[in-house]
C-alpha cells in the first residue's frame, strides 16, 4: 500500500482552471475550439455564412500571433515543412480557380482550404504543454457532448420528430447529413474516452467524460453509418497503440462496447419503426431514455472507478495483469461480435465478395421521383445490402484524374462533370472521398502538397510519442487518434467540406505536433523570447498578405449575406432585393448565385424580361448549369416560344441526362404544353434537389 501511495503521489494532478493561469496563448486556442463546437450545432458549419466570419477571425489571429506572440521554443523543421506544404496547397487551390469549370464554387473551396491552413498553423507552430493539450481535448469532447445532449432532448420532445430524420429514418441533425452527424459525435467521443481514462484528471470529470462518451456513442448508433462502423474501430486501435495508459483505455473501450450492446436495440428501433410507417413517438422515447440512462450509469461507474484508481493505484505487476484482463475482455467482446456476424451472415469471405458486388452495383431500386432507395427488410441498416452510388462517384473522380493527372479539374468542380457523365440519378457536389477528390480536382501536384503536409504533421507528432513525457505522449495519442478517425472516414465520404469536422481534425493534428519536445528559442533563458516573425520587413509582408487574404474572404462573405437578405425581403420590397443582389454580384463576380436568385425572384413576380436577363447572366458565370438553362426554357414557354423552350431543355438534358425532372419537363414541352414554373418547382421539391 505504501508503494501504491508513493506511486500516486508522483502523478501530477490535472486542474483545468490552474492550466489556464499564466497561459494567455491558450485562450485563442480554446476560442477556436468553441468555434468548432458552434459549427457542430450549426449544420456542421457547412454554409459559407457560418464559416466565413470564423475564417476571418482565425486569419487575423494567426497573423497577429506570428508578429507579436513570444515563441519560447524553436519550431521543429518538420512542423515548418508541414505548415509550408499546407500553405502551398492552399495557394494551388486558389490557382486552380483559373481552370475550374465552376469558378464561383472554386473560390469558395479555396477559401475553405485557407481557413483549414490557418487552423493547422495556429495549433502547430506554438508549443502546447501536455496538460494544456488535455484541456483542449476535454473542451472539444465535452462541448460536442453538450451539443449532442441538447439535440437528443430536442428530438425526444419534438412534436414532429421526422424533421430530425434524414435518409429514411436516420438521425441527421444538427449537421444535416447523416454520415456527417456520426462523424461529429465521434469527433467528441474519442476525446471524451481519452479524458475518462487519464489518471491525472479529477475523478468527477473522468466520470462525466465517460458518460459523455456513452451519450455520443448512442447518438452515433442512431445514425447507422457504415463508414463510421469501419473508421471507429481503426481509430480506437490507433488510440490504444500509441497512447500510454493502455489498461485504462482498454477498460474504457470495454465499458463502451457493453453500453453499445445495451443501447443498440433502442437506437436501431427508430429506423425500423419509421420504415414500418408506424408512430415514431414510442421508439423515440425508448431510445432517448435508454441512451440517457446508459450515459448516467457510465458516468457513475466511471466516477467510482476513477476514485478506486486514485485510492488504490496499481503496481507495475498489477497493471500488467489488469492489462491482460482488459485485453481478454475486449478480445472476447470482439470474438462474440465476430461469431454473431458469422451466424447471421455466413462465410466471411463469401460475404465480403457479395458486399463488394453490392457496393459496385449501386442502389437496388429507385423511388417514383427517381431518387435511390435502399432495400428495406426490417433489419439494421448496418447489416443490409451495401449498394450505394459511391463506387460510381469514385470511378468518375478517378477518370477525371486520369484525364488531367497533373493539375486536375479545379477545386469544387466535380458536380458539373458528374451530371453529364455519371450513371446514377444523384447529383453529388463532391467525390465523397478526400484522396480521390484531391486527385481529381488538384491533380498530383495538389495531392502531393496536401498529403505531404498531413504526413509531415503526423511524423512530427510522433516525436511526442517517442521522446516526450508520458503526459505529452498521451495527449498526442488522443489527438492523433481523433485525426485518424476523421481521415479514415473522410476517405470514403465528403467530410472535408464540413468545418465542424475537418477543422478540429486538423487542429488536433497540429496539437499533436505542438506537444512534442522542442529546444528553447534564442533569448528564452533570459525571458526575452521573440515572436516567430522577427524582422520588420517580414512582419510587414505578413500583415500585407493577411489583409489581401482577408479581402478574398470578406467579399464573398458579404455577397452571401446580401443574397440571404434579398431572399428575406423580396416579397415585400422587391426593389431592395434587386439592389442587394446587384451588390452581391459586384462583390463576388464569379458566383452564379446572385443572378440565379434574381432570376428566381423575377420569375415569381412575373417579370419575365428581368428573369431572362438574370438567368443568361448566371450562365455567363457558369455556362454548364442545368438549372439556369431549365429556367430559360420555362421563360420561353411562358412567352409562347415553344421551339426555343425545347432547345433550352434539350441542352439541359445533355448537361444532366439522368435528371428525371428535366426529362419530364422536356416531354411536356415536346407535346406542345406550356410549362408551369410552380409545378416544376414542386417536382424539384419532391425530389429534394431544388
Amino acid at each position: 500500500m505504501t508503494r501504491g501511495r508513493a506511486t500516486g503521489a508522483r502523478t501530477a494532478r490535472f486542474r483545468p482552471l490552474r492550466v489556464l493561469r499564466g497561459r494567455e496563448a491558450l485562450v485563442p486556442v480554446l476560442a477556436a475550439v468553441a468555434l468548432f463546437v458552434f459549427f457542430g450545432a450549426s449544420e456542421g458549419g457547412y454554409l459559407p455564412l457560418t464559416w466565413y466570419p470564423a475564417a476571418l477571425f482565425l486569419l487575423a489571429l494567426l497573423a497577429v500571433a506570428l508578429v507579436t506572440l513570444p515563441a519560447p521554443k524553436r519550431v521543429p523543421r518538420l512542423v515548418w515543412i508541414a505548415v509550408a506544404l499546407f500553405g502551398a496547397y492552399t495557394a494551388w487551390t486558389f490557382l486552380s480557380i483559373t481552370w475550374a469549370g465552376q469558378q464561383g464554387d472554386a473560390w469558395t473551396g479555396a477559401n475553405r482550404t485557407l481557413f483549414y491552413a490557418c487552423v493547422f498553423a495556429r495549433f502547430a507552430l506554438w508549443p502546447m504543454p501536455a496538460r494544456s493539450g488535455m484541456l483542449v481535448l476535454g473542451a472539444l469532447g465535452l462541448g460536442i457532448a453538450g451539443v449532442g445532449l441538447g439535440e437528443l432532448l430536442r428530438f425526444g420532445a419534438a412534436a414532429d420528430p421526422e424533421t430530425f430524420l434524414i435518409g429514411g429514418g436516420r438521425l441527421g441533425e444538427p449537421v444535416g447529413y447523416t454520415n456527417g452527424n456520426a462523424a461529429l459525435w465521434t469527433m467528441g467521443l474519442i476525446p471524451c474516452l481519452f479524458i475518462a481514462c487519464r489518471r491525472e484528471v479529477p475523478a468527477a470529470l473522468r466520470g462525466v467524460s465517460l458518460g459523455a462518451a456513452g451519450l455520443l456513442l448512442g447518438l452515433a448508433l442512431m445514425v447507422q453509418s457504415r463508414g463510421w462502423i469501419i473508421a471507429l474501430p481503426l481509430a480506437l486501435v490507433v488510440l490504444v497503440a500509441v497512447t500510454p495508459g493502455r489498461v485504462r483505455l482498454l477498460l474504457g473501450i470495454a465499458a463502451l462496447a457493453v453500453s453499445a450492446i445495451a443501447m443498440s436495440g433502442a437506437a436501431f428501433g427508430v429506423l425500423e419503426q419509421y420504415e414500418s410507417e408506424r408512430a415514431l413517438g414510442p421508439p423515440i422515447d425508448h431510445a432517448t431514455r435508454t441512451i440517457l440512462t446508459t450515459a448516467l450509469v457510465l458516468a457513475v461507474v466511471g466516477t467510482a472507478a476513477a476514485l478506486l484508481d486514485l485510492r488504490f493505484p496499481l503496481s507495475p505487476r498489477g497493471g500488467r495483469r489488469a492489462g491482460v484482463v482488459a485485453g481478454v475482455a475486449v478480445a472476447l467482446l470482439l470474438a462474440a461480435g465476430a461469431g454473431t456476424f458469422v451466424i447471421r451472415e455466413g462465410n466471411p469471405v463469401t460475404r465480403a465478395s457479395d458486399a463488394w458486388a453490392e457496393f459496385t452495383r449501386g442502389y437496388a431500386d429507385e423511388g417514383a421521383d427517381g431518387r435511390p432507395v435502399e432495400a428495406r427488410d426490417g433489419s439494421s441498416r448496418l447489416t443490409r445490402s451495401l449498394g450505394t452510388n459511391r463506387y460510381d462517384f469514385w470511378t468518375l473522380a478517378w477518370r477525371q484524374f486520369e484525364e488531367r493527372p497533373l493539375v486536375g479539374n479545379g477545386v469544387e468542380s466535380f458536380q458539373r462533370d458528374y451530371l453529364r457523365r455519371g450513371n446514377s440519378t444523384e447529383q453529388p457536389r463532391y467525390a465523397h472521398s478526400l484522396p480521390l477528390g484531391v486527385l481529381s480536382q488538384t491533380g498530383l501536384v495538389g495531392a502531393a502538397l496536401l498529403l505531404g503536409a498531413l504526413g509531415a504533421g503526423a511524423v512530427a507528432a510522433a516525436a511526442a510519442l517517442r521522446r516526450g513525457s508520458r503526459a505529452a505522449g498521451a495527449t498526442a495519442g488522443g489527438a492523433l487518434a481523433t485525426f485518424a478517425y476523421w481521415f479514415v472516414h473522410s476517405s470514403g465520404d465528403w467530410l472535408w467540406e464540413f468545418p465542424a469536422l475537418a477543422g478540429p481534425a486538423l487542429a488536433l493534428l497540429g496539437l499533436a505536433t505542438a506537444t512534442a519536445p522542442r529546444r528553447p528559442a534564442p533569448g528564452a533563458m533570459t525571458g526575452r523570447s521573440r515572436p516567430l516573425v522577427r524582422r520588420p520587413a517580414v512582419a510587414a509582408g505578413v500583415a500585407l498578405g493577411a489583409m489581401l487574404l482577408a479581402v478574398g474572404l470578406l467579399a464573398p462573405w458579404l455577397a452571401a449575406r446580401e443574397v440571404e437578405r434579398a431572399g428575406e425581403v423580396w416579397v415585400d420590397r422587391p426593389a431592395e432585393a434587386y439592389l442587394r443582389l446587384d451588390r452581391a454580384a459586384a462583390l463576388d463576380p464569379l458566383s452564379r448565385e446572385p443572378k440565379v436568385t434574381e432570376g428566381a425572384i423575377a420569375l415569381h413576380l412575373g417579370d419575365l424580361p428581368r428573369a431572362e436577363r438574370a438567368f443568361r447572366a448566371a450562365l455567363e458565370r457558369d455556362p454548364d448549369t442545368p438549372y439556369s438553362t431549365l429556367q430559360l426554357a420555362i421563360i420561353a414557354s411562358q412567352l409562347g416560344e415553344t421551339r426555343e423552350a425545347t432547345a433550352h431543355l434539350e441542352r439541359a438534358r445533355r448537361l444532366s441526362p439522368n435528371d428525371a425532372v428535366i426529362a419530364a419537363v422536356l416531354r411536356r414541352a415536346r407535346s406542345g404544353r406550356r410549362l408551369d414554373p410552380a409545378a416544376i418547382e414542386r417536382m424539384y421539391v419532391r425530389s429534394q434537389r431544388f
